[in-house]
């Protein structure tokens, strides 16, 4: 395989104001008539018979009342009137706040693409004009796909969810306990409750990581001594990425071929995904891709990235498919309609379903099997009980989401080169204008009664391998729970005395000024006191109090691993919120004020 980076093309840096003129000028060009994307010029595509640059829909004439003119110097062709105007202007201004230099979208109505648009240019430097085949990493998103290639085995009887995950992967070992790789089924890995910490490495990447052979080879290796446990498997749902990792790694051995080979053969080409890769080579033959360009990862990643850079193996199941939106329309499309040649309908329909509660947004918010599933929505200060199926996704100068409405039969998929790029004004509008929404339902209740639940969360807990003790109280006149984090105090770490509160079980804290989302989680039969403290970087379990480790216990985590936890924490970037999460923490600020 040739794996040459990509020869840069040259170019002159441009201005966001340009951008936004570039942007609108696509939107409203046309030029000759057509009959496929190859008779057209770089950058634009063939829609309806005449090639468009930068932006496609199914129907150019968005409103239907528009006079249909194919004449170039006409700005007939798109009805900036019509509702989707509005979605375009939406996330034109989204991009351009986010200093997006590349970015796509498309909007799914009745499982086709009615309206999707392009926006910059491939490089931050110059480059194509970016359309809705440009490719860029679509992050997390990959987890939905690498889901529906692990119950393609389920469905087969090749794999069997709630077996033990060494049954399909002979060598999965934890230096720390044996017994944990019998604990954990193919189950907890798709729903992200194995218990795993979130281990993936972006930068000095180990040779076992990289390449086809990564994601077998650091798991027979590197794997056992690095990876612990922060809960019993099958205790609760926290998001962490190896879990994925390993469910790509079940398909791979149980299907024998490579993940990417599978996923493209069971997943992508059924679907017709003909510009979604898991090979950086693949992107770079294909062409008309997005350079990514990061600012909270500058430090390592100070170039635009292209394909090859940080690549690996094993986290490619995770996190490391590059797609395009009018790819991902496809994957709306299946998820709506199914495709038997995937999954059968059962199985699909398990993917959208809650499987576990993520006790986070007053238990609204689940998981399906690589994705995330909210039986309700906020549009303005309304809410709706209707489901949203939706995930999102984040790594170096990357960002992706998209948001589906079953019973409104809408879709919309962003895809950024930037950090931080979540289009939520972009979608609000979107409900707004081409929803056809019911009427609003009465809003969920936030309040938290501090003498209701407060005495539940209180107690001391503790965490071996990343914080050591915490300590939760309540303040002398009861209003407010307190934290106290001992041995991050003894490494002179800063951290929030107070927990701010969310919504019952869920509060907000800063350590060393990240913000990190506090769940306090029960276990059945447990209502009186909370048994886990849980983050996605660290977990306490609760313990009797006055029993907390100190130094030179086996319990005590270490200096060392306390101060790698400090680090990891506090050099990532914020998580990427639900449109449901994002909504309910505006509205409990708003109600604590």
């Amino acid at each position: 395989m040739d794996e040459t980076r990509p020869e840069k093309k040259a170019g002159i840096s441009m201005r966001h104001s340009f951008l936004l003129i570039q942007a609108l000028v696509f939107a409203l060009a046309a030029c000759d008539e057509c009959e496929t994307h190859s008779d057209c010029n770089p950058g634009q595509m063939c829609v309806g018979g005449e090639c468009q640059a930068g932006s496609t829909s199914s129907d150019l004439d968005i409103d239907s009342d528009a006079d249909s003119d194919s004449d170039s110097d006409s700005d007939s062709d798109t009805d900036f009137e019509s509702p989707y105007s509005y979605v375009l202007s939406a996330f034109i201004g989204e991009s351009v706040a986010f200093g997006a230099h590349a970015s796509a979208m498309a909007v799914v109505e009745g499982g086709e693409v009615t309206f999707s648009h392009g926006f910059g240019t491939t490089d931050p430097d110059g480059g194509d004009p970016v359309d809705p085949m440009t490719i860029f990493r679509i992050a997390s998103l990959t987890k939905m796909l690498t889901a529906a290639g692990t119950l393609r085995l389920v469905e087969d009887g090749t794999v069997d969810l709630d077996a033990p995950a060494i049954d399909s992967i002979p060598y999965l070992a934890f230096d720390l306990d044996p017994t944990w790789a019998y604990d954990m089924t193919g189950r907890h890995l798709l729903t992200h409750s194995s218990g795993m910490w979130d281990y993936l490495q972006l930068d000095d990447i180990p040779a076992s990581q990289l390449g086809d052979d990564g994601l077998a080879g650091f798991t027979a290796t590197g794997f056992p001594s690095t990876m612990y446990l922060m809960a019993p498997s099958g205790a609760f749902w926290n998001y962490s990425n190896p879990n994925y990792s390993l469910a790509g790694l079940v398909s791979e051995e149980m299907s024998g071929a490579y993940y990417a080979d599978y996923l493209d053969e069971e997943v992508f080409t059924p679907l017709d995904m003909s510009r979604t890769f898991l090979r950086p080579e693949d992107v770079v033959a294909a062409g008309n891709f997005a350079y990514g360009e990061t600012t909270y990862w500058s430090a390592y990643f100070p170039d635009p990235i292209d394909p090859f850079e940080y690549d690996n193996g094993w986290a490619r199941p995770a996190g490391y498919a590059f797609s395009t939106v009018l790819d991902l329309a496809k994957w709306i499309a299946f998820l709506r309609d199914g495709d038997p040649a995937v999954l059968s309908d059962d199985l699909r329909e398990e993917m959208m379903s809650p499987q576990i509660d993520t006790h986070m947004l007053l238990d609204m918010m689940s998981y399906g099997f690589g994705l995330i599933v909210t039986d309700g929505m906020w549009v303005g200060d309304d809410f709706y009980d209707l489901r949203v199926i939706e995930h999102d996704g984040a790594v170096p100068g990357f960002s992706s989401q998209f948001f589906y409405v079953p019973d409104l039969d809408l879709a919309l998929i962003t895809l950024a080169a930037a950090d931080g790029a979540y289009y939520y004004e972009t979608w609000a509008t979107a409900l707004e204008v081409l929803g056809d929404l019911p009427t609003p339902s009465s809003q969920p209740d936030f309040s938290m009664d501090p003498d209701t639940y407060y005495d539940s969360y209180a107690g001391e807990y503790e965490d071996p391998y990343n914080t050591g003790g915490v300590i939760v109280t309540r303040s002398g006149d009861g209003s407010d729970l307190l934290i106290e984090m001992p041995d991050l105090d003894a490494l002179e770490t800063s951290y929030s005395g107070v927990l701010a509160p969310l919504y019952r079980d869920n509060f907000l804290m800063t350590i060393e000024g990240a913000d990190l989302q506090i769940t306090f989680i029960f276990e059945d039969g447990s209502p009186d006191a909370a048994t886990y403290l849980r983050n996605r970087s660290f977990v306490g379990a609760r313990v009797p109090d006055g029993t907390l480790a100190t130094k030179g216990s086996p319990a005590f985590a270490g200096d060392e691993r306390i101060r790698s936890f400090i680090d990891r924490v506090t050099s990532l970037p914020p998580r990427p919120l639900t449109s449901g999460e994002r909504a309910a923490r505006a509205r409990a600020t708003s109600e604590r004020r």
